[in-house]
């Protein structure tokens, strides 16, 4: 490694405004090990090996769990059905397959950039449901199909939001 190369990624220190986060937990995970050869004082620290109280506190909210109107995650399956203002996200949280209150069914980024829909705008109360026939549908708030996947006879089938943004139907 080189002069320039430690410097930067080991001595030079960043801003505490950058990184100060929180207060230091010398029990935090992320706090690495180092022998007693590396300081000038003989100062050494063991490896935590346990998420600290204060590391859990930050994995909350650095990383949320997803919502009770998460509950479908990312894959719907026969019988299950997506009413207005639910959705589900993929798995890396970075699409969104929500059933709007106009009746659109529609997936975006999680910025909320559309990246598809169902153009089925106009009917509050309508929403989505793999049918146990492995049609895919959107329904009005009467029942009448307003959008589908045209694949009834398919028993077993189930969508699925990919990591990509991409809507697979899987068939059994």
């Amino acid at each position: 490694m080189g002069q320039r190369k430690v410097d930067n990624n080991i001595l030079n220190k960043f801003s505490p405004s950058t990184v100060d986060y929180t207060t230091f937990d010398a029990q935090s995970i992320m706090l690495y090990s180092f022998p007693s050869y590396l300081t000038l004082n003989g100062y050494s620290f063991p490896w935590n090996t346990v998420l600290s109280n204060e590391d859990k506190i930050s994995a909350t909210i650095l990383y949320p769990q997803p919502s009770a109107s998460d509950r479908f995650k990312f894959k719907l399956v026969s019988g299950q059905s997506v009413k207005s203002g639910e959705y589900f996200r993929t798995d890396n949280y970075k699409y969104v397959m929500r059933m709007k209150s106009d009746g659109d069914l529609e997936i975006s980024e999680v910025t909320g950039k559309v990246i598809w829909h169902t153009k089925t705008y106009g009917n509050p109360g309508a929403y989505a449901v793999m049918q146990t026939d492995g049609n895919f549908v959107v329904k009005s708030k009467s029942g009448t199909i307003l959008w589908s996947t045209g694949t009834s006879g398919k028993i077993g089938a189930y969508i699925y939001l990919e990591f990509t943004g991409d809507l697979d139907l899987i068939i059994i």
